[in-house]
């Protein structure tokens, strides 16, 4: 029974390793075009997304072995976001700039999280398919 604890503290800590590299390497995806300024406050945001998807998913799921992570296929998306924004700003660094970039992280965020709230309690699941 030890031995079971052993290997999945190990395979949970190998995947929070993988799941951390991922998300730095995603915001330096993001931010690094933008301005290098806005790599600190991108990783933050990357990592408290990837604790929070991590641990929410584990710990809510009413599956036993369920592995939670943020997914990585609309970093392009994101990252047009992200330029758009900063271009609207001259292309020049301010705190306004990165607070506008967090807002729409954030709303874009909240807003497919309640989408996708709300296919599951209209049990509309098989849509996504």
């Amino acid at each position: 029974m030890q031995s079971n604890h052993f290997a999945n503290i190990v395979s949970g800590s190998l995947i929070a390793l993988v799941n951390i590299s991922v998300a730095v390497s995603v915001a330096a995806l993001l931010f690094a075009q933008a301005d290098p300024r806005l790599m600190v406050p991108g990783i933050g945001i990357l990592l408290v997304g990837t604790l929070v998807t991590g641990l929410g998913g584990t710990l809510f799921s009413h599956f036993p072995a369920i592995i939670c992570s943020p997914r990585n296929g609309l970093v392009p998306v994101f990252a047009v976001m992200v330029a758009g924004i900063f271009a609207s700003f001259d292309g020049e660094y301010s705190v306004a700039a990165e607070a506008t970039i967090i807002a729409a992280f954030m709303i874009t965020t909240m807003i497919t999280g309640l989408f996708l709230l709300l296919l599951g309690r209209l049990k509309l699941g098989n849509l996504v398919r």
